[in-house]
C-alpha cells in the first residue's frame, strides 16, 4: 500500500477513479494460501488453517480506514450479512474477517475520530475486524485495496472482487464451489523451498516441499524421492505421520550440494504402502542453470527508475565472502516490504524517471551476484512508469536485464574463467562429473584448436595434490578420468593450464 500517496489522493481523485486505482487487477494472488494467525478487536484469535481443517471457507477483506472504495464495500454490510447467515452467527460454514492492512492507523481511525479515516468502521458492524494486519496483506501479495478473497479448505483462493463488490450470496457460492476431497488416496506436492536459479561454485541447501492430502482417508505414510538430471543426487525419504483431508505438512530431504546446472525432481512413489490414486500432482521440478559467464572483470550497471525511484535498490555482491562491492538507490528499501513512505525524503535514494550508471572493477575471479529490489513489490515496469535495468560486462555483452518483476530479481555471475583463455576452451562444455566424487570423476571440455595443456588438482589450501602430465589435446571434444581414490574428503580445485591462461572448476570428494 503506497500509504502516504493514497491518503493524499483521497482529497483529489473521484471515487470512480479511486476504484480503478486501488482495487481491480491489483492482486498478485499466491497459488496456495499461506497460513496466518490474527487477533480481532474483541481479543478473539483466528487461525486460518484451523478453520480450513474444519471444512470452513474463510472470506478475507483486505482494507484500510482511509480507503474510499474499502469504505463503500464496508457500507454494503456484505461481510455482516454473510456472517449472520453462514458464519459464526448463522450456519457456521464460513468465517468472515476484515483485515486492516495499514499498521500506521489506530483505534481512533477505526472509530472515525481522525481526518485520515472514512468514518466509524465499528458501530453497527459485528463481523470480526483485525487491526495491524499489514504483514498478512504482504504475504498475500495485496498491492491494491480493497482485495476480497475466499480461501477454500483445499487452500485454493478465489478473488471475489473482479468487477464489482461481492455480495453475501457471491461469497456463499464461492464456498459451494470449493473443490471437494477426492475418493481415492491422493497426496499432492504443493510447492518447494528451492529458490536458487543459478549455480557458481558450490551451492548447498536443504530441499523442502509441502505435501497435502487431497483425499478423504488419512495419509499415514509416504515414500518420497529426490533426484537430479545426471543421477548424482538420489534420496528416498520414508515419511510417516497422520495427514487428514486437505492438511499440509513440510517435508525436508537431506542437505545437498549442487556444482553445475541440473534439474531437481521431487516425486511421490507410494502412499500408505500403495500407488497414489491420483498421479497428476506427484511431481515438482526445479531448474538450476549455470551462472552467467562474464568476459571481463569490468561490470557496467544501468538503472532507469520508474515513477517511484526511491523504492529501488541494487547491490553487486561477492558471494563467497558475503561482501557488497557496490550498490545504488535507497539502502532502506526492503524487497516487497513497503517500508518507503511517499513523497520520499529529499536526497533519499534515486530520483523518479532518471537513468543512473555505475562501473565496477571486480577485484578477482570468483562468484558474484547482482540483486535489484523494489520496496513496494511491483518491480520497475510498467504500471507506474517504464523503469528498467541492465548488467553488462566490459565487452558489452548483456549479463542480465529487465524491469518487470515483483519484489526482487537476481543474476549470478561466474568470473572464474580468465579472459585470455576463453576463446581457446569452451566454458559451456567444460564439465566435471560426478560431483561430489567418490573414487573418480570425469572431465569433459572442448577446445577450438589443438592445445598443449597440463591438468592439476589443488586442495583447499592451494597445495597441488595431483597432476596429469602435459599433453597435446586435439581440437574438439576431449574427455578424461581423474582418480580420487587416494584423496581425503574435501574440496579441491581442478585447473586446466595452458599458455593462454587457466580455467578451473571446484570439485568435492565425498566417499
Amino acid at each position: 500500500m503506497r500509504k502516504n500517496t493514497m491518503k493524499s489522493f483521497l482529497h483529489d481523485v473521484s471515487a470512480a477513479a479511486l476504484m480503478m486505482l486501488l482495487s481491480v487487477g491489483a492482486y498478485a494472488q499466491p497459488t496456495f494460501a499461506p497460513d496466518f494467525t490474527v487477533t480481532d478487536l474483541d481479543g478473539v484469535e483466528h487461525n486460518l488453517y484451523s478453520y480450513l481443517d474444519q471444512g470452513k471457507t474463510v472470506v478475507v477483506d483486505f482494507s484500510a480506514t482511509w480507503c474510499g472504495p474499502c469504505w463503500s464495500f464496508h457500507q454494503t454490510n456484505a461481510m455482516d450479512t454473510g456472517n449472520d447467515a453462514y458464519g459464526s452467527a448463522g450456519s457456521d460454514e464460513m468465517v468472515f474477517l476484515t483485515l486492516e492492512v495499514d499498521d500506521d492507523t489506530s483505534m481512533d481511525d477505526l472509530l472515525g475520530n481522525t481526518a485520515a479515516t472514512q468514518g466509524d468502521w465499528l458501530t453497527g458492524h459485528d463481523s470480526p475486524i483485525v487491526d495491524n494486519a499489514e504483514a498478512v496483506g504482504n504475504a498475500y501479495g495485496v498491492t491494491g485495496i480493497p482485495t476480497i478473497i475466499a480461501i477454500c479448505p483445499s487452500r485454493s483462493i478465489t478473488d471475489l472482487y473482479v468487477s464489482s463488490f461481492p455480495t453475501a450470496t457471491t461469497m456463499y457460492n464461492a464456498h459451494n464451489n470449493c473443490p471437494p476431497p477426492i475418493s481415492v488416496p491422493d497426496v499432492a506436492l504443493v510447492d518447494h523451498s528451492v529458490s536458487a536459479s543459478a549455480v557458481c561454485g558450490d551451492l548447498t541447501f536443504t530441499p523442502t516441499m509441502r505435501i497435502q492430502n487431497n483425499g478423504i482417508d488419512a495419509i499415514t505414510s509416504a515414500l518420497l524421492r529426490l533426484t537430479n538430471t545426471d543421477g548424482s543426487i538420489s534420496e528416498d525419504l520414508n515419511w510417516t505421520g497422520n495427514l487428514g483431508t486437505f492438511s499440509v505438512e513440510e517435508v525436508s530431504f537431506s542437505s545437498i550440494t549442487v556444482t553445475q546446472a541440473t534439474t531437481l525432481t521431487m516425486s511421490v512413489i507410494e502412499i500408505n504402502g500403495a500407488i497414489d490414486g491420483n498421479t497428476s500432482n506427484n511431481i515438482l521440478t526445479h531448474d538450476i542453470a549455470d551462472a552467467v559467464t562474464a568476459a571481463t572483470n569490468t561490470i557496467d550497471i544501468t538503472v532507469t527508475t520508474d515513477n517511484y525511484g526511491c523504492e529501488t535498490y541494487w547491490e553487486f555482491k561477492d558471494i563467497v565472502n558475503d561482501t557488497i562491492l557496490a550498490s545504488g538507490g535507497n539502502p532502506d528499501a526492503v524487497a516487497g516490504g513497503q517500508t518507503v513512505s511517499y513523497p520520499c525524503a529529499s536526497g533519499l535514494g534515486y530520483a523518479d524517471n532518471t537513468t543512473y550508471t555505475a562501473s565496477i572493477i571486480v577485484p578477482a575471479d570468483g562468484c558474484y551476484e547482482f540483486n535489484i529490489i523494489d520496496d513496494y513489490g511491483d518491480g520497475m515496469c510498467c504500471t507506474y512508469g517504464n523503469g528498467s535495468y541492465s548488467v553488462k560486462d566490459g565487452s558489452g555483452a548483456i549479463l542480465s536485464n529487465g524491469g518487470s518483476f515483483d519484489s526482487k530479481e537476481t543474476a549470478v555471475l561466474d568470473l572464474t574463467v580468465i579472459v585470455d583463455v576463453e576463446d581457446l576452451i569452451d566454458n559451456q562444455t567444460f564439465r566435471v562429473f560426478p560431483n561430489p566424487a567418490q573414487d573418480y570423476f570425469n572431465v569433459a571440455f572442448k577446445t577450438s584448436e589443438s592445445t598443449i595443456m597440463s591438468i592439476a588438482l589443488f586442495d583447499a589450501l592451494g597445495q597441488q595434490v595431483q597432476t596429469i602430465p602435459t599433453s597435446t589435446y586435439p581440437a574438439g571434444a576431449n574427455n578424461l578420468t581423474v582418480d580420487t581414490s587416494q584423496l581425503a574428503n574435501g574440496i579441491y580445485i581442478l585447473t586446466l593450464q595452458t599458455d593462454e591462461g587457466n580455467v578451473s572448476r571446484r570439485i568435492t570428494v565425498n566417499k
